[in-house]
């Protein structure tokens, strides 16, 4: 999910730009590096991205002030330069949950106070105009299990569950009052997303667990007061059940829902889905099996890739629904002129102890060698869905295998896909590890194991080029003696521009083989 001073670093120096050309003429340059020296012992950085502001870097910087807790906000523009510096005072019991950035303007903290149901809640509004921040202290008057967390016009809106039935509640910083937005407290329901339009509405979107066959989906859009403006509910297809979804957030005029869908009572998903909302009249819910998609089984063996789709057509001329299954991690909804582009990720996990684990979203507090914070996709929730059944297995290891992009045109129909394999490490928690960039003729996918970026971009002739290279250094005669695994990853920042990061050591042999241990952020440019 989403103060007094420090020194500067000293600007970037002997920056160089790495171009990497890909066969069919596009190019990524990584044109920027920030670094700072990172000890084992400190907490490690939470990256926010602020568009074309900059970037955002939040960490407990691991020291008190008479008793209370510092939080650290570091402000980097665009070329990854510094500046601004901030630090928050919290109770010492307080810790980073969650995170938003909203209008172009305002950066919101979620903190919470220990890790129960009932801890009371700190959010910090920091304002990038006027270099202040304020502080609203929210008391949680029930039992409430948070999993979503938004900024709607400056009101904090926070999804959960009470007693296991969903709950969305509305903070009002002007009256700096709560209020419960009627109309949750339904048995067997799942909170699937709660996402900030952009028009100052959020949309909320619910599912039955129940037992019935024959499931609903139910779309609300609600104003920043909790008004609610309009209803949609989208009956499924018999024996099909939603996994995972998200909602668009109008920046085109229609709004898509889409995600991953399962059969029956299965854990793992059997494809993805995507329908238009239209509260108006009846609308079609579109399934696509992923054998049925071009490239989603390409991170498999070719050998069994066939197999599985030559059984899969089998079982569609019999009337049934192919077997294959996977486990999917919905992450993120973008809106283009020509339709929407839907990126998830494919994964493995290892867990033990409790009932069958659900692969929907999850919230995780992942601690590094660094001792760092990590979170996932920063753009959905910042406060991560959990599974509806609280008696899900502990995971122990995840790992991402492939990266995949999902196109669907305005009328929500399935146009084509995209995918990039991945190498990544064992973590102990479901988090993004790659991201894309577009254009109306291409898509580029690109993922870091350890410090090498694989990119692969696809045009819409199906046409591909795929490539590796090192991550830049700060300065030509550096060498990476270690990178730290399971830490950094790719994400798209704005416009054509993504970034990379992590924690290497690095040795300096003109130094005096001086070994210094870093955080470090790389700026790409996607042409």
């Amino acid at each position: 999910m989403r103060g007094g001073g420090f020194i500067f670093c000293r600007a970037l120096a002997s920056v160089f730009i790495i171009c990497v050309s890909l066969k069919a003429g596009a190019q990524l340059k990584q044109v920027a590096r920030f670094e700072r020296e990172h000890k084992s012992s400190q907490s490690g950085w939470t990256i926010i991205s602020l568009k074309n502001n900059g970037l955002a870097l939040i960490r407990d910087d691991e020291k008190f002030h008479e008793g209370r807790r510092v939080i650290e906000m570091m402000l980097l523009d665009t070329a990854l330069q510094e500046t601004h510096p901030v630090e928050i005072e919290v109770q010492s019991r307080m810790v980073l949950t969650g995170y938003e950035y909203s209008s172009d303007r305002y950066i919101d903290l979620l903190l919470r106070e220990g890790e129960t149901d009932q801890s009371n809640v700190l959010l910090v509004e920091y304002d990038l105009i006027s270099k202040e921040y304020i502080k609203y202290d929210i008391k949680n008057e029930f039992n409430f299990r948070l999993t979503h967390f938004t900024v709607v016009d400056r009101n904090a809106v926070f999804g959960g569950y009470v007693n296991r039935e969903p709950a969305v509640v509305i903070y009002d910083k002007t009256a700096r009052q709560a209020k419960v937005v009627p109309g949750f407290f339904t048995a067997d329901t799942e909170l699937l997303d709660l996402r900030m339009n952009q028009n100052a509405t959020f949309n909320t979107l619910v599912i039955s667990r129940s037992a019935a066959p024959e499931k609903v989906l139910l779309l609300r859009t609600f104003d920043k007061t909790g008004t609610q403006l309009l209803e949609d509910q989208i009956p499924l297809e018999a024996g099909k059940t939603v996994i995972s979804a998200l909602t668009s957030s109008l920046v085109r005029d229609e709004l898509l829902i889409a995600g991953t869908y399962g059969i029956g009572a299965s854990k793992q998903a059997s494809g993805f889905f995507s329908t238009v909302a239209d509260p108006f009249s009846d609308q079609p819910v579109n399934y696509y099996d992923f054998p049925k998609l071009g490239h989603f089984l390409e991170y498999l063996n070719p050998k069994r890739s066939e197999k599985i789709k030559t059984v899969s057509d089998r079982n569609r001329l019999n009337g049934k629904d192919p077997e294959f299954r996977a486990s999917v991690n919905s992450i993120r909804l973008e809106e283009h002129s020509e339709g929407f582009y839907l990126l998830a990720e494919v994964y493995n996990a290892t867990s033990t102890g409790g009932s069958s684990m659900y692969p929907y979203q999850t919230y995780s507090g992942y601690y590094s060698p660094y001792g760092g914070y990590n979170s996932a996709s920063p753009y959905s929730n910042r406060y991560y869905n959990p599974p509806y059944n609280s008696g899900q297995q502990v995971v122990t290891a995840v790992k991402v295998v492939e990266s995949a992009v999902v196109v669907f045109r305005p009328d929500g129909k399935l146009d084509w896909d995209h995918s990039l394999r991945v190498d990544n490490d064992d973590r102990t928690a479901l988090e993004q590890v790659s991201d894309f960039w577009c254009d109306k003729n291409s898509i580029l996918l690109a993922s870091k194991v350890e410090s090498e970026l694989s990119m692969r971009v696809r045009f819409k002739n199906d046409e591909t080029s795929s490539d590796t290279v090192k991550i830049m250094l700060k300065n030509p005669g550096d060498e990476v003696r270690d990178e730290s695994e399971g830490q950094g990853g790719v994400r798209y920042w704005y416009s054509n521009k993504l970034y990379t990061w992590g924690y290497q050591t690095l040795k300096d042999p003109a130094a005096q083989d001086r070994v210094r241990n870093v955080f470090y952020i790389v700026k790409i440019d996607a042409d």
